[in-house]
């Protein structure tokens, strides 16, 4: 059987690389809030975050899964380049709704989404707004912004190009301003700084030269 060159192997590799790291900054992650009504849970009245898997929810605490679990894999983004969102909405508008969690309630509540902290080597390098309409509000760590219970809410995550590559995270959690219903638990988004595919492509020629030197 004849054997293709081993260069040709190697750049094909490094193709796959370099399209792997661009796709990564998609995500598909929806979080579903609202007031645990269920009258024998030991969370009634007070605020939930689930997010969303395939067709029911898992409670959400954060984003540090593996390829295939049910818990979401962190966010991979370049630095200067690229985005990546993720969605969050009442239950009752959220694909699936669940009827133990619920936002239409007698009295009212007052939802907003609070950012606690930003952690990681220069946390300031991660920026993260939350769109409204056709603009986005920078938040910063104690900045909130309302919920309203009609509407899916966007929330982007982006970094300074001059961003050290590595993890970060940014804590949040949701309360209810009239007082009514508990805070949510914490819960954690954990973004990737990565290369640009192209320093992908780099590393990979560097790999294989090294190897071919050695094959020799």
């Amino acid at each position: 059987m004849k054997m293709k060159p081993y260069h040709t192997s190697l750049k094909s590799i490094a193709i796959v690389l370099a399209m792997t790291a661009t796709s990564q900054a998609a995500s598909t992650l929806h979080l579903a809030f609202g007031v645990d009504v269920n009258p024998t849970s030991s969370n009634l009245n007070n605020l939930r975050v689930r997010d969303l898997h395939d067709d029911h929810y898992h409670t959400f605490t954060q984003n540090n899964g593996l390829p295939g679990s049910h818990v979401p894999e962190p966010f991979s983004i370049i630095p200067g380049v690229e985005t990546v969102t993720f969605n969050l909405a009442a239950m009752e508008i959220s694909p699936y709704p669940n009827a133990s969690y619920s936002t239409s309630l007698t009295p009212a509540g007052d939802f907003h989404l609070v950012l606690v902290s930003r952690n990681g080597i220069g946390s300031d390098n991660v920026n993260i707004g939350f769109w409204h309409g056709d603009h986005t509000h920078s938040m910063t760590a104690g900045s909130e912004e309302h919920l309203r219970t009609d509407e899916i809410h966007t929330i982007q995550f982006s970094f300074a190009p001059d961003a050290q590559q590595g993890d970060y995270s940014a804590v949040f959690k949701i309360v209810d301003e009239n007082g009514n219903y508990g805070d949510s638990q914490l819960f954690t988004l954990n973004v990737k700084a990565v290369p640009e595919p192209s320093s992908a492509l780099l590393i990979c020629s560097a790999l294989g030269l090294g190897l071919l030197r050695r094959s020799r």
